[in-house]
């Protein structure tokens, strides 16, 4: 009986010491930035990496500083929103974007950094599409297994202290420090895209993605997402701080369609005018307004680089990583237009439009007049390309 003490004790001691060895570790590299600590590392900033576990990540970004300015949306925002851009003059920005993360996922993020920050300004990314259908991205993604589900919170936090898996990640995180090798995403949260900007071809990408993608923007506006997304601007109205919305750009291939030529459509109408009815609902809310409506999903150029010619090798667009995602200075851009900053690309100028009652019906011209030019013009061989790989004709 007593050896049969003695050896619970001894695996008990163990599985303590153990445990105590991950916690010093863990709290001392933070890779995930979730338990920021006193003596937790400063030098190992540059090298802690959010890839393996986004959301956790982005939470922990919440958790160890303190925020004036956070930017949200999906991985247009993860990829482009450079919270170190010259434009904001030293504010603190941080990155709180997420991959495959739509309304649901912006949301329960922004309230999160809400209840834990004093912002001045909230930048919300919307995707086009994404208020027309009833998708929640939330049961797909590592969401419920971060910090912004708000549940299993002790289990959690003992893991993030104690648990192998963060254990794991604080190894990996010395690693790249030993190696001196930059994480893919900056101490502020803004993704680096090395795996789609140099490593595979942007073209079998973007053939891959128009067959797995269809969206035509035509339809009308999901309740449920409406319904978040005001009951969201209504706890704003009663803060101090500022809400700019922006509708994200896509690039203009992945709107077009041939069968529109002579009657171009507006994709996402119904989504641009929800919008606008929905910031002069909110606006009177506070004395002097707080939420502005920003739109880029035009025909404007800066959305129309062609296609390389070689389709099939590795030459890229310049500001484009795919359909879907622009690069880090063509969203600076988008981030500058929106609030005012200095251009130093006077061509991209007009690219947004603030959104307003006695501008609306113009702005649908120039999204119809913009789209006509499109179809008539060089792009014309890049419709006809995609129309072709979505009929199943090119390889």
């Amino acid at each position: 009986m007593q050896a049969g003490r003695r050896y619970s004790f001894l695996v008990i001691g163990v599985a303590a010491a153990a445990c105590l060895a991950f916690a010093a570790v863990n709290t001392t590299v933070d890779p995930f930035r979730v338990t920021p600590m006193g003596w937790s590392a400063k030098s190992l900033e540059p090298y802690r990496d959010l890839s393996s576990q986004i959301r956790t990540g982005k939470a922990g970004l919440i958790r160890s500083g303190e925020w004036q300015v956070g930017l949200f949306g999906s991985s247009r925002v993860d990829n482009a929103w450079n919270p170190d851009a010259a434009g904001w003059k030293g504010k603190r920005a941080v990155n709180l974007g997420a991959s495959g993360g739509f309304i649901y996922e912006t949301i329960g993020i922004a309230r999160y950094f809400l209840a834990r920050e004093k912002p001045e300004l909230l930048v919300i990314g919307i995707d086009p599409g994404d208020m027309s259908n009833p998708n929640d991205t939330r049961p797909k993604s590592d969401y419920y297994s971060s910090p912004f589900a708000e549940t299993d919170t002790l289990n959690r936090e003992i893991r993030y202290v104690a648990g192998l898996s963060t254990f794991e990640a604080s190894i990996e995180t010395l690693n790249r420090a030993r190696q001196e090798k930059l994480a893919e995403y900056t101490p502020h949260g803004l993704r680096l895209r090395p795996e789609v900007a140099k490593s595979r071809s942007q073209m079998k990408f973007i053939r891959d993605q128009l067959r797995s993608e269809r969206e035509d923007g035509r339809g009308g506006v999901d309740p449920e997402k409406s319904k978040l997304l005001r009951e969201f601007l209504k706890e704003c109205a009663g803060g101090s701080f500022q809400v700019v919305l922006i509708v994200h750009p896509v690039h203009a291939l992945g709107l077009a369609s041939s069968k529109d030529r002579g009657n171009p459509q507006v994709p996402f109408e119904a989504t641009r005018r929800f919008l606008l009815d929905l910031t002069e609902e909110m606006n009177p809310l506070r004395p002097g307004g707080f939420v502005r409506y920003m739109d880029f999903c035009n025909f404007h150029p800066a959305n129309c680089e062609l296609l390389p010619a070689d389709k099939r090798g590795l030459e890229r667009m310049k500001h484009w990583n795919d359909l879907g995602h622009y690069d880090v200075e063509l969203g600076e851009s988008v981030l500058g237009q929106a609030l005012g900053w200095e251009s130093h690309h006077p061509e991209w100028q007009g690219h947004g439009w603030e959104i307003k009652r006695n501008n609306i019906e113009a702005y649908l011209a120039f999204i119809r007049e913009g789209y006509g030019r499109y179809l008539e013009g060089p792009a014309a061989v890049d419709v006809a390309w995609k129309e072709s790989v979505l009929a199943g004709h090119q390889p």
